[in-house]
């Protein structure tokens, strides 16, 4: 990407603007600008209509099934967030089963999903997406929207997730994950509008580079808890309710909690072998949310899965597991054993990029 510092003639108005892959992302400089960008990012009133009603569509499907236990199903992802940002045509549901448990999810999912992908194929024939890998999941496009369908067990607790630690049963874990995926929700949903208003803007900024290397693009929940902690660190922003959730005000603070976001992600380091971080050095960024579990419990010392991520490279005979090292640890608030860097397979790219944004900030 080529960093561009430049002034918009247009509305007198001055920005911050990177130019990359031929498009460009720009923040104005003032106040008036910048809640204007904001509000054309949110969810129009007929966005909101069209993701009731496919909710809905799914609801009622899955309660005629007459051979599962449907407790309830809800939103996740960025539209059960509120952090999805207008124009973005994706919906992802969570079906809870009541007798569904860590103990037999991999033996029952199966027939779970054939009985759900069986009711929704008949009501909504030529909708399901077949190249979509359905181990954990099914995928429909329903009235153009593209909507994710995964099951879970109502009764598990992110601390469950510290008795696999040690057990090298990645499997379990990731059967076990969509069931906290409210937990995750729960937690982003809870804060005000500014901080989802900056976590779409975030968003945007990262899709402003269409091309990133290979399983290097950052997921939008690692982008969501980075935009948590630079607001949990910006002075003025934090304050607390009657009903003890946080509230994010204040507008005039946009540009500096941005700075702030991109300040975080750009004080991470590249990996070099002689690096060895642990729970008496931890690296530059270290982020947890104790708000489902306490950090003490949480051990750091463990090399799996925090600190190093297993990942098969190569196919066929030509299969092995190349361990990746972690320069940074942004914890998943709904899962301690969850290191959201390491969805990435290497961060270098991100942490150049938002360099690269902070340096035009401060220069505008």
């Amino acid at each position: 990407s080529i960093l561009v510092l430049s002034s918009r003639i247009a509305q007198d108005e001055r920005s911050a603007t990177i130019m990359a892959d031929g498009h460009q992302w720009s923040w104005p400089s003032s106040v008036g600008a910048q809640r204007r960008y904001i509000e054309r990012l949110r969810f129009t009133p007929e966005e909101l209509t069209a993701n009731r009603s496919n909710l809905h569509k799914v609801v009622r499907v899955c309660h005629t099934i007459a051979n599962i236990n449907v407790q309830r199903v809800t939103t996740c992802g960025s539209v059960g967030k509120g952090t999805a940002s207008s124009h973005s045509a994706d919906l992802d549901l969570i079906v809870y089963i009541s007798d569904l448990t860590p103990e037999t999810m991999e033996a029952r999912f199966p027939s779970l999903l054939d009985s759900i992908q069986h009711a929704m194929d008949a009501q909504y024939p030529g909708t399901r997406d077949e190249e979509w890998y359905r181990k954990f999941g099914l995928r429909y496009r329903i009235a153009d929207m593209e909507i994710d369908i995964l099951i879970a067990a109502p009764n598990v607790h992110p601390r469950d997730f510290l008795e696999l630690m040690g057990l090298n049963d990645e499997n379990k874990r990731k059967y076990m994950s969509a069931s906290v995926s409210s937990c995750a929700r729960n937690i982003m949903k809870e804060q005000g509008r500014l901080f989802k208003d900056m976590v779409r803007i975030t968003k945007i900024w990262r899709d402003s580079f269409f091309s990133w290397p290979k399983n290097c693009k950052p997921k939008s929940y690692l982008l969501e808890v980075i935009m948590l902690e630079a607001c949990r660190q910006t002075e003025g922003v934090w304050c607390r309710r009657k009903n003890a959730t946080y509230h994010f005000g204040r507008y005039r603070l946009a540009t500096k909690i941005l700075l702030r976001f991109f300040d975080l992600i750009g004080s991470v380091q590249t990996y070099h072998p002689s690096q060895q971080y642990n729970a008496n050095n931890l690296p530059p960024l270290f982020i947890c949310f104790e708000k489902y579990y306490d950090r003490e419990d949480v051990p750091l010392d463990t090399p799996e899965p925090i600190f190093v991520s297993n990942r098969i490279v190569g196919k066929g005979r030509n299969r092995q597991i190349k361990p990746t090292k972690a320069t940074a640890i942004v914890l998943d608030p709904a899962n301690p054993t969850n290191n959201l860097w390491l969805t990435m397979s290497n961060g270098d790219s991100l942490v150049t990029r938002a360099r690269d944004a902070a340096e035009a900030i401060k220069e505008v």
